[in-house]
């Protein structure tokens, strides 16, 4: 009978652009590989697939039907190893661990931005941190993503035995290989109403309040009522209620005609090709695969000043690191860059040179390693 590995996430968006490489480790280990999540992609990298509705609410009665399959499936499957990604859907796995009475697994987590961080509202901490630290009871390994986080788990209180700090999940250069030419482009640019002259920023994100769309769109007000310069704002990412409040600021203040909403794409790479500039607003991150993409597209990045951006930008040599208490920190950025053009090809040439240990070569070792170390009785 074959070993079982079970990958829980909240999506299938984000099992598919960040964890099939790992999940192929271990069919090539001979496990057999489970994904759990919420959606309708399939992988050829998860050998039976879950379809598990979690809500990213931690509220929603939702989770409660969710809970209870992962009880079902841990009882019938009795994973050798189980791996959960994404807040919500880590903390209902755990606790569907601990009620199956299957206490045989081996549990990783790896959080990819804990949702309580510096600055964050205080519900954030007198909720989450406290389920974090009992959570971390029923888990054996925790892997973070940035120096913040990885400060919280060393706290002894903190349980679990084994903890690493990574260099993220991996930047893959084939996801961002271009598959056409510069024709295609300019059909692209022309099938997106780019007009030839106008410079061109990209966000890529889903809609919600962690992303923080709307500060952009405070800014991109401000910069039109302060420049003629001609330019357009991509977003590049799922929709929720947050991207209709969104859509209807920008027409109250008539500049509706400077976005283009694209909703989630599978042509990342060409996107980003076509855009002159990467911007993100925000809240909290891990380690944002997203800039990271852009700068390995020698695109320059402007980014807010948190946790996950400071890790990967260092302010006016990489990239450029702006305030959130106030959305003239971003337009003044963002109209530093649409006039000094140079200054913006500097920064982008600059910046593939800076993430190298953030490529998926380095990062599948690093996560190689943690998985030998932690499974040596199973890899």
């Amino acid at each position: 009978m074959s070993k079982k590995v079970l990958y829980i996430a909240s999506t299938d968006i984000h099992l598919n652009n960040f964890h099939l490489p790992y999940m192929q480790l271990f069919q090539e280990k001979g496990f057999e590989v489970h994904a759990a999540y919420n959606g309708s992609l399939k992988f050829n990298e998860a050998d039976i697939i879950h379809k598990v509705k979690f809500d990213r609410s931690p509220f929603s009665l939702k989770n409660l039907k969710a809970l209870i399959l992962l009880i079902k499936l841990m009882r019938i499957f009795k994973f050798e190893v189980i791996h959960c990604h994404t807040p919500t859907a880590s903390v209902i796995a755990r606790l569907a661990y601990i009620l199956s009475f299957q206490w045989k697994s081996f549990i990783f987590y790896t959080a990819h931005g804990f949702i309580f961080y510096k600055g964050s509202p205080l519900k954030n901490w007198l909720i989450f941190y406290p389920i974090e630290i009992l959570m971390s009871f029923a888990t054996d390994c925790i892997i973070t993503m940035n120096n913040e986080d990885w400060v919280y788990i060393n706290k002894p209180w903190f349980r679990c035995k084994y903890k690493y700090n990574i260099d993220g999940i991996g930047v893959n250069p084939d996801r961002l290989a271009l598959n056409t030419n510069s024709q295609s482009l300019n059909d692209l640019r022309a099938e997106l109403k780019i007009d030839p002259k106008n410079q061109v920023f990209i966000y890529i994100g889903e809609f919600n309040k962690r992303k923080n769309h709307r500060y952009i769109f405070d800014a991109i007000r401000k910069l039109i009522e302060c420049t003629e310069e001609k330019f357009v704002v991509l977003f590049a990412g799922g929709f929720s209620t947050e991207k209709k409040s969104c859509a209807e600021y920008a027409k109250k203040h008539h500049f509706e005609n400077h976005l283009r909403f694209l909703g989630y794409r599978n042509d990342i790479s060409n996107l980003i090709a076509i855009s002159d500039i990467g911007i993100t607003s925000s809240k909290t991150e891990g380690l944002p695969i997203g800039v990271l993409e852009l700068m390995f597209s020698k695109k320059p990045v402007l980014a807010s000043n948190i946790r996950g951006h400071k890790e990967i930008l260092k302010d006016g040599e990489n990239g450029f690191l702006f305030d959130l208490s106030n959305s003239d920190s971003l337009k003044n950025k963002m109209l530093l860059f649409l006039k000094n053009t140079q200054l913006s090809k500097e920064v982008g040439d600059n910046a593939p040179k800076t993430i190298e240990k953030f490529l998926l070569k380095n990062s599948f070792i690093q996560m190689t390693k943690i998985y030998n170390d932690c499974l040596h009785k199973f890899i």
